[in-house]
Formats: structure tokens, C-alpha cells, sequence
């Protein structure tokens, strides 16, 4: 009854402290039900007068001052977890350590005796280290963590659900109407840095007459070339997919594209184009067009080739589809937004590439004269990682896993929920796609 009266009549607060949230281990996150709100309230009503009058005005005569300053604490905690929730969700922010100590002392409550108001605010305020201890102890007592918000595009469930299922009505239409068998090819961008750097590994301690440090420039650490990553779900055509580098003119040099190119050590899928930009522009789009259709040959005359991308302002062009048109490869694109979902090499593909880079950028970075990586060893490195990762990976699960080979039937029960779709269990397909064309 004390931590009903210290949080101001809030029942959720003491439903919450009767379930055990924030202090008993292993207790339940859901909200309080009807019932548990209800029973605050009865209690409430149902306290004789005298005793209520004096757990307001003197707590002390009733119970002890453990109990009082742990009701207080409880009241100030469950406050500041509402404060984290509303922060996390809404304004899509990680509160820090000075946030948390400011809006801790300012949720003491009011009505508690001025030593336990007090004994709190030395409890949250105090030294860095001390405010760093206590906020640790608040998380695992309320099932939080320290670290940051990922930032994405926000997306509500409805739409997601309307965007999916026109979505995977265009691609299971595209498989039944097709003349021949369907080939899907998946082609995205991601960039890779120059000089990768934050890598996690074993560092000595010692003195500052040696610093332990990366030595790397803010042009190396800044610089990147675009990887237009192909893959497709048929592992007898995959191999023949371009794999395309595209570097800017200041990031690869005329003398380090030629030695490379005249070596003979790059996989004959691998590309590397040098531009004046490292991004990919309309004319790069059906560039990459041309190539993919001369590396597939003889396998765009015998199977419906589709490319799929995502809605880039770089893919969408009326040149673009034209040239498609011509080269009988037809263009379907992911919607806004989607791409986390609905894309394979954002699902699958690019994860495992960056740790393959970073792994292999590690490991040769060690066996290099002073550890110097040069732009040579960097388009070796990439082409290394490439060839670690695409060929040696079948891609036809993740294609299926995403509805995109004529079905639904192999999406999880976390994909469809995560789009809005339901999932009937027997039939082991998102209902949201039923009646697909």
C-alpha cells in the first residue's frame, strides 16, 4: 500500500511491484491485467481510514524504515523505467548516465519523509562511478540493457502487411506466367571502406612511451568503393553472375587496376570499373545490365531472367527498363522500405561478406611489412572475401525463406509476424498471401 501511495494512487505501479517486476527474479515484463488493478484499488478502498491517514503523514508509526525507504525506491525506479520506454519507443533515443541521474531525482516521490528523500538522491547522484554502479544494478533488476538504438526507416505493421502481399502477388504472378523457368537475380550495393577500423582483439597494457594504436589516415578511414553484389538462387548459374567493384578515380589508380588486371589473379566474375564517381548513377545501372546479360549467355534466351533490386533512385529509370526490355531481362523491384525483409542480400548476403572482409582485412593486415595495407592488397583482400562467401554459399534457402520463388510456404512464423501477415499452421503458409493469383 505504501508504493500506491508514494507513486500518487498509480495502480499500474503497485500492480507491478505486487507481481515482483523490478525486484523479484524471474518475474514477468507483461503489463498488469484488469484483475491485478482492480485488486490495488479494493485494497485501497477497503483500508480503514486511521491507517491510511497515517501511512501518508507518518509511515514510520506503521512500518519500519527499511520498508518505507525500499516502497520509495521502488516508486523512483518504476518511473524511471516508464521514462526509458517512452524515450526508446517514441523519441528513438538511449537515455545516458546524466539523463538517467537527472529524471531519478526528480521522480523521488514527493510524499516520502524527507530522510528517505534524502538517502535516495545520494543512492542516484554522486560520483561517475558511483552513478555507473547503481544505474548497472537498476538494469538487471528491470530486464535493460546498455547499448544503443539501431536506426531504420520506420514502418508501421499495416503497411508493412500491404506492401508484402502486393509484393509477393507480383512475384508468385511473374513464376505462373512465365513461358520458361524463372531465374531471380538479386543485385544490391553496399559500400566497403578503405580501412576498416574498430576491430575488437587482445590489447597489452603498458606504458605511454609505447602507444598502441592503428595508424591510418582520415582519407583511408573515410574511403570506400561500391560492391554490386549478384546473386540468384540457382547454384548452376551462379557462378557466371558479375560481381563489380566501383571505385572513384582518387580511391584506385590507373598503375594499381593495370598491375591487377594484368596478373591473372582475379576470379574471371569479378570486376572492377573506375569512375570518376563511386556511386552508381543511370548509366552504371545499364552498364550492369549489358554485363549481367553477357555473363548469363545462352541462359537469357532459356529462362525468364528477373532482376531484382530495390527502389534506389539509381535503379528506377525509363532508360533503364528499355534497356532491360531489349536484353529480355525483366526488372522487378523491392518496395520502400522493404529491403530488411524482402531482399536477400541485405537478409543474408551482406552480413557475412563484411565479416569475411574484416576477418581476412585482420588477418593479412598482420602478415603485412609495419601493417600497411595498400590499395592493391585492399581490391585483393575484397575479392578474397568476395570469393569466401558467394561461391561457396548456396543461396536458394534465402530466396525461399523470403516468398520469393513462386511461394510462400517456407516464410517462418517470425518473418510473418514481423510483416503483419498471419501464419495458419497447417497449411504451413502467411494467410496474408492467400489467394495469390
Amino acid at each position: 500500500m505504501l508504493v500506491y501511495i508514494f507513486s500518487g494512487h498509480c495502480s499500474d505501479t503497485a500492480a507491478d511491484f505486487a507481481s515482483g517486476r523490478g525486484w523479484r527474479p524471474g518475474a514477468s515484463a507483461a503489463a498488469a491485467t484488469e484483475e491485478q488493478l482492480a485488486a490495488v484499488e479494493w485494497a485501497y478502498i477497503r483500508m480503514p481510514t486511521s491507517v491510511l491517514v497515517d501511512l501518508e503523514l507518518e509511515p514510520f508509526k506503521m512500518v519500519g524504515q527499511r520498508d518505507v525507504y525500499c516502497a520509495a525506491q521502488y516508486v523512483l525506479e518504476h518511473r524511471l523505467v516508464a521514462y526509458v520506454e517512452v524515450q526508446n519507443t517514441e523519441h528513438g533515443v538511449a537515455p545516458s548516465r546524466a539523463q538517467m541521474v537527472d529524471v531519478a531525482l526528480t521522480s523521488i516521490p514527493a510524499t516520502a519523509p524527507l530522510c528517505v528523500k534524502e538517502r535516495l538522491g545520494v543512492l542516484v547522484h554522486g560520483t561517475p562511478r558511483k552513478e555507473r554502479k547503481y544505474l548497472a544494478a537498476f538494469r538487471r533488476r528491470w530486464n535493460a540493457r546498455y547499448g544503443y538504438l539501431r536506426a531504420e526507416d520506420g514502418i508501421d505493421v499495416a503497411e508493412r502487411r500491404q506492401k508484402a502481399t502486393v509484393f509477393h502477388q507480383w512475384m508468385n504472378a511473374i513464376w505462373r506466367g512465365a513461358a520458361a523457368p524463372v531465374l531471380v537475380v538479386n543485385m544490391d550495393e553496399t559500400s566497403v571502406v578503405r580501412h576498416p577500423t574498430g576491430l575488437w582483439g587482445t590489447v597489452l597494457k603498458g606504458p605511454a612511451c609505447k602507444p598502441r594504436r592503428e595508424q591510418a589516415t582520415l582519407a583511408d578511414r573515410r574511403g570506400s568503393v561500391s560492391f554490386l553484389a549478384s546473386i540468384c538462387h540457382d547454384s548452376a548459374v551462379h557462378g557466371k553472375l558479375p560481381q563489380i567493384l566501383l571505385a572513384n578515380e582518387h580511391q584506385v589508380s590507373l598503375r594499381v587496376l593495370g598491375r591487377l588486371q594484368a596478373s591473372g589473379t582475379l576470379p574471371a566474375n569479378i570486376y572492377i570499373w573506375r569512375e570518376k564517381s563511386g556511386w552508381t548513377t543511370h548509366a552504371i545501372m545499364r552498364r550492369y545490365l549489358t554485363l549481367l546479360a553477357r555473363c548469363l549467355g545462352e541462359t537469357v534466351a532459356e529462362r525468364t531472367v528477373v532482376v531484382l533490386v530495390d527502389v534506389n533512385r539509381a535503379h528506377i529509370d525509363h532508360s533503364i527498363l528499355l534497356h532491360a526490355r531489349r536484353l529480355s531481362l525483366r526488372m522487378c523491384f523491392v518496395p520502400a522500405k522493404m529491403t530488411r525483409w524482402l531482399q536477400p542480400a541485405d537478409t543474408a548476403l551482406f552480413s557475412r561478406f563484411k565479416a569475411a572482409f574484416r576477418r581476412t582485412w585482420r588477418e593479412q593486415k598482420a602478415r603485412l611489412p609495419m601493417g600497411i595495407v595498400t590499395q592493391e592488397e585492399w581490391l585483393r583482400i575484397i575479392c578474397a572475401a568476395i570469393g569466401a562467401v558467394l561461391p561457396t554459399t548456396t543461396w536458394h534457402a534465402a530466396f525461399d525463406s523470403l516468398g520469393l520463388l513462386g511461394n510462400q510456404g517456407s516464410m517462418s512464423e517470425t518473418l510473418c509476424q514481423e510483416l503483419g501477415l498471419e501464419v495458419t499452421r497447417t497449411a504451413k503458409r502467411c494467410a496474408g498471401c492467400a489467394g495469390v493469383p
